[in-house]
């Protein structure tokens, strides 16, 4: 099981510091320009679960559970998790879930869109590698372009949302990529991206 170990205290910091560091962290993995996959073989609770909502994709193994079960404690979700859990379900499931501490079963987790795929036992971590060969093959310019636009869409307004995209898309025309992608679906091949 993930989640954040409440016995260890704050150390040196107060409470509020520690949890901006937490913060931050979670954020560079957010706005980290390759996409980040968590692989969760196991349940992913709290503090666990808000690791796993920072990042772009998820697996989860099928029976596992994700939640932020941080009320049962007394306490509410401190790493962004009330930011991150209404940005993929909805803001009504997500308070709910939030407020009643409730565990997500993996199989609600998918129909929600928490999660992108289930995984069987022990094919968790194959399979987000698996994925992640996949992702490499894709265009990485537009593939960061893609988790630019995503990384901010939560804090901004629908005009600065589309002057964004526009600008990102604008950036990629004339690439090489650009360039390989047109030729390879002309010639009927698959492209070969380089990152230029």
């Amino acid at each position: 099981m993930i989640g954040a170990d409440l016995s260890g205290g704050f150390g040196d910091f107060t409470p509020v510091d520690f949890l901006k560091r937490g913060q931050d962290l979670f954020n560079r993995i957010a706005e980290f320009q390759k996409p980040v996959i968590a692989a969760i073989n196991g349940h992913a609770l709290g503090g666990g679960c808000e690791l796993a909502l920072a990042c772009h994709l998820r697996l989860l193994k099928k029976g596992a559970r994700i939640g932020l079960t941080e009320t049962n404690l007394g306490i509410i979700p401190g790493y962004g998790g009330t930011l991150r859990l209404p940005k993929l379900i909805g803001e009504t499931k997500a308070i709910e879930y939030i407020i009643l501490g409730r565990q997500i079963e993996s199989e609600r987790a998918i129909e929600l869109g928490l999660v992108n795929r289930l995984t069987k036992e022990d094919d968790t971590l194959h399979q987000a590698l698996e994925l992640a060969d996949e992702i490499s093959k894709r265009p990485p310019l537009a593939v960061k372009a893609v988790l630019k636009i995503f990384a901010n869409a939560h804090c901004s307004d629908r005009e600065t949302h589309l002057k964004t995209e526009r600008e990102e898309l604008a950036k990629l025309f004339g690439t090489k990529d650009m360039v390989e992608g047109i030729s390879a679906f002309a010639q009927k091949r698959e492209p070969n991206f380089k990152g230029e």
